[in-house]
């Protein structure tokens, strides 16, 4: 399904200024999955985690937030995967949580007693690619807006669509796992 939306869509380079990363492409719009249920935190986390480090990906936890609250507890994380393919481009999939109202709850499944969460959870997935990240390329002004809008265009075009392919992939899963705690 994520090919034929890359496919049709007109190939942008829609280049912008990064933080410290020199410049990055947006690959596809931010998926955003929202449940309402039954989940274990904890192991969705790290469910995430793994399909990262499965994929080849560095994780960074960038940021914690965990404060509680009369609804219950409310958890903040983003984590950064990030893989370099060569010197200049680095696939990047950032992961955000936000977590509202969590409270533990136990639920009977299969005869079973099991202890997990029960909350709001909403989960945003951004498929970015970065340019010149070692910042390298920064020396060379102009050649470095030639050598990206026309020399390697289809290379970008090529990793864009891997990136949100991989991205979209992953947002697929994070939905079968949620769907699993469904009791």
């Amino acid at each position: 399904m994520l090919e034929g939306f890359i496919n049709k869509q007109t190939f942008k380079l829609n280049i912008k200024n990064g933080d410290s990363m020199g410049y990055f492409i947006s690959s596809i719009p931010p998926e955003s999955i929202k449940s309402s249920s039954v989940f274990n935190l904890s192991d969705l986390y790290k469910f995430v985690y793994k399909w990262c480090e499965l994929n080849s990906y560095e994780v960074k936890e960038l940021e914690y937030y965990h404060g509680d609250e009369q609804a219950g507890n409310h958890i903040e994380v983003r984590l950064e995967a990030t893989k370099n393919m060569d010197s200049y481009i680095r696939r990047r999939i950032m992961v955000s949580f936000l977590v509202l109202g969590m409270n533990k709850v136990e639920v009977e499944h299969e005869g079973m007693k099991l202890k997990t969460n029960k909350g709001n959870v909403e989960i945003q997935i951004e498929a970015l690619l970065d340019l010149g990240y070692d910042r390298k390329w920064e020396k060379f002004g102009i050649l470095r807006k030639i050598y990206d809008k026309f020399i390697i265009v289809s290379r970008l075009k090529a990793q864009k669509s891997v990136v949100g392919t991989e991205a979209y992939g992953l947002g697929n899963e994070i939905k079968a796992f949620l769907k699993l705690y469904q009791f």
